[in-house]
């Protein structure tokens, strides 16, 4: 392991532009010392302001006629030099450096909140701090920059012995995928796994505890308002609930959800605030599902509801009612990983050490996830994008031929066929709608909650959407010379004519498309009010239609939908021949020619 330093400054603010460095603190170590610290007040010239001198507990007085800031930065660049810089959350810290033209843009920091992201993917916060404490190590001042600076270095050793303490098969897959790297976040795993490991457990680490009680075999009770005294004055919840308070609104809707349920219909509540309409009716909905084998389906619009229907409300329940029933959350395609197109990304080349750190992450992950559910990850920045590279995609599921234990969308949907009530949101009810039904297993009861944002739902995950500009940039592209390039590659031969055509129709299909958009944008524009035209959205109703602007649209739409047909098919031909003149195999999509 090399000689690492870390470091931590405290300033007056986040601009280091604007603001200045007040104290800096370093630590040189290796795993079994440390070898030297650095640490200086700085006098920043100014007044600091009040909230950081009460963070730091450092007095004004006590920095008039310390260090010059230039002096101090030039001292902590010394330091640095030669070592591997350490930060955590350290990026302030070498824009403050880069300001002051003291640091190197050839050196890498090494970061150890993106390690523990990677190491600790459960941890409830990665902040120094609370890693500190959860991990048992000393920071007796934080937010001085000496403690952060020893806090980080006593982290990172402790995140060394984390990547030690892991499976085997682990430790293989991430040597290799870090083998082809200098990046110090592969310095750093090449290192860590492969020392010796004294200790074969994890340090005390940020773990996950699932809680629960056994199964009961009791039966919940039929009646409506047997039920509605679960949650009175007498029932068990006022006895286990601290600081209870009798509603009687939430009894009320309680009662008409069971009868509802009973006999069939729709119910239609409103319910203000402080109802706690959650429990009314979670607890009806799970006496009858369980009770009568009738599965329960409850929407939701927003991710905050379902984690507090998954991560409280019905955990809860299962504590203290008297019977026990199964829960689960079922969310879209995209939530889930697909483990043959992470095979896939895997193998592909990091373009820079952020990718590499997600495949760490990930890695580490599916090595302890049982759901697959990217909600378990807490995705950051570029992490949102590289996803996609990754998460399920019916466009390359191969269905029956994926088994249920190699899919994660498979087992969540066996998992909701077991299920006595699924929690789900209203884009994937609106989407199991639309493709009449086989998204959802077969449920006798449905509650909407937040019901008033269903419409907008719809609007939202029902339409279809073309970017105009992108469709005619994609055309000029093939229009201003792939085509042609493509068609002139001597091994295509006369499979390579096939393209011929297609050049001038993409010049024409971007003229019609171009036309289209011309026309609906000033169609919109012209019926849309002051306030409206900022949103540019207009709901096309069938009054609208009949409207004598909408049959110009209509026959540009038409227009522009035979030209792009045309050059489909002469696209569609072009690839055929090429696929003939390979013997019916796929192109080489790595190859030059093909690109």
């Amino acid at each position: 392991m090399p000689e690492y330093v870390a470091l931590d400054l405290e300033t007056t603010g986040l601009d280091p532009a604007r603001d200045r460095v007040i104290e800096i603190g370093a630590v040189a170590f290796t795993p079994d010392q440390v070898t030297s610290t650095l640490e200086q007040l700085v006098d920043p010239g100014r007044a600091v302001p009040d909230t950081v001198l009460r963070l730091t507990g450092i007095k004004q007085e006590d920095l008039r006629g310390a260090a010059r800031p230039e002096d101090a930065l030039r001292d902590l660049s010394d330091f640095l030099r030669g070592r591997q810089p350490v930060g955590h959350g350290a990026r302030l810290d070498v824009e403050f450096l880069e300001t002051a033209g003291l640091w190197d843009r050839s050196v890498q920091i090494l970061d150890t909140l993106d390690i523990a992201r990677i190491l600790l993917p459960a941890a409830g916060s990665h902040s120094l701090p609370l890693l500190s404490s959860e991990m048992g190590f000393s920071q007796p001042r934080p937010h001085r920059a000496l403690d952060d600076a020893d806090a980080t270095r006593q982290l990172l050793l402790r995140l060394r012995e984390e990547a030690l303490a892991l499976d085997e098969g682990l430790k293989e897959a991430m040597l290799a995928l870090v083998a082809p790297y200098t990046w110090p976040v592969a310095l750093f795993f090449a290192e860590a796994l492969t020392a010796s490991n004294p200790n074969p457990e994890p340090a005390a680490a940020v773990r996950v505890e699932s809680a629960g009680r056994g199964r009961s075999a009791e039966r919940p009770p039929q009646d409506a308002a047997a039920l509605a005294g679960l949650l009175g004055p007498e029932g068990p919840l006022a006895d286990l609930l601290p600081g209870y308070e009798h509603r009687e609104s939430q009894l009320q809707m309680l009662l008409a959800v069971a009868q509802i349920q009973a006999r069939g219909g729709m119910l239609v509540v409103e319910a203000g605030t402080g109802t706690g309409k959650s429990l009314a009716y979670l607890v009806p909905s799970l006496a009858r599902a369980v009770g009568h084998r009738e599965r329960v389906i409850v929407s939701t619009n927003t991710h905050t509801l379902q984690e507090q229907l998954m991560g409280k409300d019905l955990p809860g329940l299962r504590e203290w009612l008297p019977w026990d029933f199964k829960a689960c959350l079922l969310k879209g395609r995209s939530n889930y990983i697909s483990l043959r197109r992470w095979r896939r990304y895997l193998v592909e080349p990091c373009r820079d050490a952020e990718e590499l750190r997600f495949k760490l992450k990930l890695l580490t992950w599916l090595h302890t996830t049982e759901s697959g559910d990217r909600s378990e990850l807490r995705l950051y920045g570029r992490e949102e994008v590289w996803w996609t590279n990754v998460a399920s995609d019916p466009l390359d599921c191969v269905g029956i031929n994926c088994t249920k234990e190699d899919c994660y969308v498979h087992r969540a949907r066996a998992e909701a066929e077991t299920a006595d009530l699924v929690v789900i949101n209203h884009a994937l009810l609106l989407a199991d709608a639309e493709v009449g039904g086989g998204l959802l297993p077969e449920y006798d009861h449905l509650v909407i909650d937040e019901a008033h944002h269903l419409e907008e739902a719809a609007t939202r995950g029902l339409r279809q959407e073309v970017d105009g500009p992108g469709v005619v940039a994609l055309l000029e592209r093939l229009s201003g010379g792939l085509l042609e390039d493509l068609r002139r590659q001597p091994h295509l031969g006369a499979s390579g004519d096939a393209f011929a055509g297609a050049g001038p129709q993409a010049v024409a299909a971007a003229e019609r498309v171009r036309e289209l958009f011309r026309i609906a944008d000033w169609w919109v524009a012209a019926r849309l009010g002051e306030a409206e035209r900022r949103e540019e959205s207009l709901r096309i109703t069938p009054v609208l239609r009949d409207d004598e602007g909408w049959a110009q649209i209509r026959l540009a739409g038409e227009n522009a939908v035979t030209a792009l047909a045309a050059l489909d098919a002469s696209l569609r031909k072009g690839v055929g021949g090429v696929r003939e003149w390979l013997g019916g195999e796929e192109p080489d999509r790595g190859s030059a020619s093909w690109r």
